[in-house]
Order: C-alpha cells, then sequence, then structure tokens
C-alpha cells in the first residue's frame, strides 16, 4: 500500500513544477483588462464599506504606534506610507491582477510607492516596477502569472534622505480573480504513467 502511495505521490510532484512569479505593469486600463480572462470586480470608495471580501489594514513596524491610519473621503482612499508604516490589502479569492488610479501629487513629490505580493505558494514578492512619485491620477495596473491574495504597498526608493514616506490617493481600485486553471497535456501524461505504474504493480503482486 506504501508502494502505491509512493508512486502517485511522485507523480503528483513531477506534475506540479515550481515557478517563479512574474508580472507585467500597465498604465492603461483598456489593455490591463484585456491581458487578463479573468472576473474583475471594483471599489469605488463611495462610502465606509468594501465590496465583499476585501478588506484593507494600515501596518506599522512598531506595535504601539497607531499614528498610521487611512481615510475614505471624496469617493477615494487617502493615506501615507514611509519607512515604519505600510498597508495591505488583501482579498478572500485568489488574484491575477490589481490595479486603480493612484495620485501622489497630494504633496510634494516623496518616494513613489512599491508594491509586495503574497500567496499560498510564494511570500513577499517585491513588484519590479514602482508606482511614480509624480503619479497625477492616471492607472497604474499589474497581472501576475502566479495568484496572489494580499498586495502591501511601502514607501518606495524614489526619494532622498530629506524625503520621509509618501502621500497618495487611490480610487478605483480594481481587483481581477483568478479562474482555476486547466491542465496542461503534458500533466495529464505524467498522471497517466503514474496510473500505468500503479495497475502494474498491483498486477504484480496479484501473480
Amino acid at each position: 500500500m506504501k508502494f502505491y502511495i509512493s508512486i502517485v505521490l511522485s507523480t503528483l510532484i513531477i506534475a506540479t513544477p515550481a515557478q517563479a512569479v512574474s508580472v507585467k505593469i500597465f498604465t492603461d486600463k483598456d489593455a490591463w483588462a484585456k491581458a487578463l480572462k479573468s472576473t474583475i470586480t471594483s471599489e469605488d470608495f463611495a462610502d465606509g464599506s468594501f465590496i465583499k471580501g476585501l478588506s484593507i489594514k494600515a501596518n506599522s513596524t512598531d506595535p504601539k504606534d497607531l499614528s498610521h491610519v487611512y481615510s475614505i473621503s471624496g469617493g477615494k482612499m487617502l493615506d501615507r506610507v514611509t519607512a515604519k508604516h505600510s498597508t495591505t490589502i488583501d482579498y478572500s479569492s485568489k488574484l491575477l491582477g490589481f490595479g486603480g488610479n493612484f495620485d501622489l501629487s497630494l504633496n510634494e513629490p516623496g518616494m513613489g510607492i512599491k508594491l509586495v505580493l503574497s500567496g499560498d505558494t510564494f511570500s513577499n514578492f517585491l513588484v519590479p516596477t514602482e508606482i511614480s512619485k509624480y503619479a497625477t491620477g492616471g492607472f497604474f495596473g499589474l497581472v501576475s502569472d502566479t495568484a496572489f491574495s494580499s498586495l502591501k504597498l511601502m514607501a518606495g526608493t524614489q526619494g532622498t534622505a530629506l524625503v520621509n514616506g509618501e502621500q497618495y490617493s487611490l480610487d478605483n481600485l480594481t481587483l481581477a480573480t483568478a479562474t482555476a486553471p486547466v491542465p496542461e497535456p503534458e500533466t495529464y501524461a505524467l498522471m497517466g504513467m503514474g496510473l500505468i505504474g500503479l495497475l502494474a504493480a498491483r498486477r504484480r503482486k496479484v501473480q
């Protein structure tokens, strides 16, 4: 029995190789949506409640520091991220896409915003492209080849030693949920080989 189980487990491990996370950045919302074959959901921040499954949390590296809070005003989320303060967006379903209208011109140019993704199969993936400190409300979105469910907004690296953080507004937060993947032909072939091995082992035992 243990022999049979080992064959099946080996087949499953071979059939699901590890994959590095890769993202593509978009500044055109129509092109972003076209690149996705997913259900797209939006949060317009029209009131104090969020769409089902969405949560947004303000974080601080100091547990006693309660100064970092975001607010909802005028149909936008207003926030500030610094070296100590970040904001996490979580969604109950797995995602392949994230986007929104970011305005970083509320104050003097800051540090920009860097994004960090996490999911079931990986954590703390730093998106190579930051949201520009000169963004004035245009669309910024990404498409990932690996599903994620959490996205952290952090102070970027575009400022100087005299700049502390980035103040911004976010409007029309848009999420694209992941659909169930269809197994590739190679996966079916590997599973078939495992089943053939299992049947052969059982036949030898009977004989």
